[in-house]
C-alpha cells in the first residue's frame, strides 16, 4: 500500500512578511494547489512559501486531505532554526537539494539553459530541475563523471522507493536524469540501460451527464456557471479556459479558438449553443476588458477560484466523487464517444497528440458497457423475462422498485 505523502506547513518571516513555507517531497497535484495560491519557491528555504493567512491555511488543509499535513506553529522556529523538514519529507528531495558543490551548481545551471533552450515548458522544466538536484544533491561527494548507474538505482531505491511515491513519478526522474547525462554532462554508463518502470493503468473518474446537468443546475452565480459551462462543452484544460480572450469566442462561425495549449498547439472546438446562450447572459453583466473570465482588478482569473466554485457545485449536487475541473474535460471526452462521435475527431477536439491518449475513453463509456450483452444474462433468459413480468404485474411494488424510481 502506498505510503501518504507528509506535507508541513510552517510559519516563517521570509523577505520581510510573514509566510507559510510549504515543504513536501516534490508531488505535481500538491505543487498545483500551492502555485494557485501564488506560491513561489525559495532558495534560502529550499521550499515553496506563499503569503501567510488562515485562508491560505484552511485552503490547503481541505486540498491537501489525502496527505499527512502537519502545521509548524511559530514557536518551532528555535527549534528548527535550518528549516528542516520532518518525517518522510525530509528523506525526500527538499533533504538534498541546498547541498550542492560549485562544480554541481554549474551542471544545473547548464541543464537549464538546454531546458529553456529546448523550449520545454515551464513546468517541466520545474520538475526536472528540482529532480536533478535533489539526485545530485544526494551523491554531493562523487563528481557527475564518475556517477553509475548503480548511484542511480540506490537514489530511486533510497529516495523514491521508500518514500511510497507513485510509478509515474518515477518515471519522470528517469527522464529528467537521462536528459541531463545525455545532453549536460558525460556519464560512466551507457544512459538507453536506464529503464523506466511500466505505467500505471487506471481509468479516470467520469461524470454522467445527468450528473454534469445537477452540477451546471446547483451552479447559480452566472460567471461560475458560464465558466463551468465552457470547460465541460469544450472539453478544456483548466489553463486553456483561463487563457482564453474574448476574441477567441467567434459567435458567427460557432467556434472556439484555443491558443498556444498544450505542446504549444492552436486548435479549434465547436461552440456549444447552449453555452452561447449563457455567455451572451455573461458578457453584458460582467464585461471582461482582456480574458474571457477576469478576476479583481482586470487579471486573469485563478484556477483555485475555479476549483472551489467546482467543489460548491459538486456539493449541493449531492455528487460525492472526487471532481476536478479535469474531470469536466474527461467526462466531455466520454459523451462525445458514445454520443458516437469518431475517435479522430474526439482526439482532435481534445488537443490529444497520440489517439492511444484519446483510446482511454473507450473503456468508460458507461452506455457501450451498459448496451453489452452478459452471458449470465443470456442463459437466464427466460427466467429474467417472467421475472420482469411478474414485477410489472404487481399492484403494489416495493419501495426499491417503484415506477418513479427505476422508470419502469
Amino acid at each position: 500500500m502506498r505510503s501518504r505523502i507528509s506535507v508541513t506547513l510552517e510559519v516563517k518571516t521570509h523577505r520581510g512578511k510573514k509566510r507559510l513555507l510549504v515543504r513536501f517531497w516534490h508531488n505535481i497535484d500538491i505543487l498545483e494547489y500551492v502555485r494557485s495560491l501564488g506560491g513561489r519557491y525559495s532558495q534560502t528555504h529550499s521550499c515553496w512559501y506563499v503569503n501567510y493567512s488562515e485562508d491560505n491555511i484552511r485552503y490547503l488543509k481541505e486540498q491537501l486531505v489525502n496527505y499527512n499535513v502537519r502545521l509548524v506553529n511559530s514557536s518551532d522556529e528555535q527549534a528548527n532554526p535550518q528549516g528542516k523538514v520532518a518525517g518522510n519529507v525530509a528523506k525526500g528531495a527538499c533533504a538534498y537539494i541546498g547541498k550542492l558543490t560549485n562544480l554541481q551548481k554549474e551542471e544545473v545551471k547548464l541543464y537549464y539553459q538546454y531546458l529553456r533552450g529546448q523550449r520545454y515548458s515551464p513546468n517541466i522544466i520545474e520538475s526536472y530541475m528540482i529532480f536533478v538536484k535533489s539526485f545530485l544533491g544526494f551523491h554531493k561527494d562523487k563528481k557527475s563523471a564518475y556517477i553509475t548507474i548503480t548511484d542511480i538505482h540506490k537514489y530511486n531505491y533510497e529516495v523514491i522507493i521508500k518514500n511510497g511515491y507513485s510509478i509515474s513519478y518515477q518515471r519522470q526522474f528517469i527522464g529528467a536524469i537521462k536528459l541531463f547525462f545525455d545532453y549536460v554532462t558525460h556519464c560512466s554508463f551507457n544512459t538507453d540501460e536506464l529503464e523506466r518502470p511500466r505505467k500505471e493503468y487506471k481509468l479516470p473518474t467520469v461524470l454522467s451527464k445527468e450528473e454534469i446537468r445537477k452540477i451546471l443546475l446547483c451552479t447559480t452565480n452566472l460567471k461560475h456557471k458560464a465558466i463551468l459551462g465552457t470547460i465541460y462543452s469544450a472539453g478544456l484544460r483548466i489553463s486553456e479556459v483561463l487563457n482564453l480572450r474574448i476574441g477567441d469566442i467567434d459567435t458567427l462561425r460557432r467556434q472556439i479558438h484555443v491558443r498556444n495549449a498544450k505542446g504549444r498547439k492552436d486548435r479549434y472546438i465547436k461552440l456549444s449553443e447552449a453555452n452561447l446562450l449563457i455567455l451572451k447572459q455573461y458578457l453584458p453583466k460582467y464585461t471582461p476588458y482582456r480574458y474571457l473570465f477576469e478576476g479583481p482588478k482586470q487579471r486573469k482569473y485563478s484556477s483555485s477560484s475555479v476549483r472551489q466554485i467546482l467543489g460548491r457545485s459538486c456539493k449541493r449536487a449531492g455528487i460525492k466523487k472526487h471532481v476536478t475541473p479535469h474531470t469536466l474535460r474527461r467526462s466531455y471526452a466520454t459523451h462525445l464517444l458514445e454520443l458516437g462521435i469518431d475517435l479522430r475527431y474526439v482526439q482532435e477536439f481534445l488537443g490529444h497528440k497520440k489517439p492511444e491518449t484519446t483510446m482511454i475513453y473507450t473503456h468508460i463509456s458507461s452506455e457501450k458497457v451498459g448496451n453489452m450483452a452478459n452471458p449470465l444474462d443470456e442463459l437466464f433468459k427466460e427466467e429474467l423475462y417472467k421475472l420482469a413480468n411478474k414485477h410489472n404485474n404487481l399492484s403494489t411494488e416495493p419501495a426499491l422498485i417503484r415506477q418513479n424510481d427505476w422508470g419502469y
